[in-house]
């Protein structure tokens, strides 16, 4: 009986170390998941953080006109005329084709749409299907209408 008691002794010591090692194993896990589940809140309001500011800087990039992509520059161009009617600036992008603006400043002006107008920058005649950059125009820049009927009259 005394081996038999000594033999059960020894298994439940045995039980009792595989109960012990396994209380440490589940602990170790609930720490994880207590870890993770820290970590994951902690991602969903970064996440929310990231997603405000995505909200914030569209709602400013809203407020412009158009969107600058690389190389672009924003600028600014003075239209006149030569009978010193117009005088108008105009906000537009370095790569814009002539023409776009040109259609600008006849929804402002559209007295001169029906007229053959030809544009002037620093004494040089725009080629109206190029770029500003292509025709050098650049920031401040004065642009004057010339339309033939003025020159004839």
């Amino acid at each position: 009986m005394k081996s038999e008691l000594n033999e059960e002794k020894l298994k439940n010591n045995d039980l009792v170390q595989i109960n012990n090692q396994l209380e440490k194993e589940l602990n170790e896990i609930k720490n994880k998941q207590t870890n993770f589940n820290l970590n994951q809140k902690n991602d969903e309001i970064e996440i929310v953080k990231l997603y405000k500011k995505i909200e914030e800087l569209n709602e400013k990039l809203a407020r412009y006109p158009f969107e600058l992509l690389k190389g672009e520059k924003m600028i600014t161009i003075i239209f006149t005329s030569v009978d010193n009617k117009i005088h108008y600036s105009m906000i537009c992008k370095n790569s814009d084709i002539f023409t776009k603006l040109e259609t600008e400043l006849y929804k402002i002006y559209p007295e001169y749409i029906d007229k053959n107008n030809f544009f002037i920058s620093k004494g040089e005649r725009i080629n109206k299907y190029k770029s500003l950059e292509q025709n050098n125009i650049h920031h401040n820049d004065i642009i004057v209408l010339n339309s033939v009927s003025s020159i004839i009259n």
